[in-house]
């Protein structure tokens, strides 16, 4: 599928250096938009991106770091979910907007079509 449209998940330089993402996390530390939050990222990162939530590194420059040992550990944690663990494979191109200001955007992958439809908030991940 050819670019059709020019938005700024489009552009090269942000998809060629490296950055860091964050999860969304919720009450009890629930993950309530996983799909989403993983199609954002495979859509726009670069060779070299970190994934990750919480408060240590993930809400920086926006938020100050707490100070170590400031903050009570959770009991369980946040739950490393499979999602996150799968091997999507290489990108086979950059990020596009299916249609010109039609706010769903796709990238293909080895495993198949990532895509973020920003219009409804919903993601699409390849099954595995």
């Amino acid at each position: 599928m050819e670019a059709v449209g020019t938005n700024i998940i489009q552009h090269k330089l942000a998809q060629m250096n490296t950055n860091l993402f964050g999860l969304t996390v919720g009450e009890n530390n629930t993950l309530p938009q996983l799909v989403e939050d993983v199609a954002f990222f495979m859509l726009a990162r670069g060779d070299y991106a970190y994934l990750g939530w919480g408060l240590w590194g993930m809400t920086w420059p926006f938020n100050p770091e707490p100070a170590h040992g400031t903050v009570p550990p959770s009991d369980g944690g946040v739950p490393k979910p499979d999602l996150i663990q799968q091997d999507f494979g290489m990108p086979n191109g950059l990020c596009i907007e299916t249609t010109e200001g039609g706010g769903v955007f796709r990238r293909e992958y080895d495993s198949g079509s990532v895509e973020l439809d920003c219009n409804l908030m919903k993601g699409l991940v390849p099954d595995f």
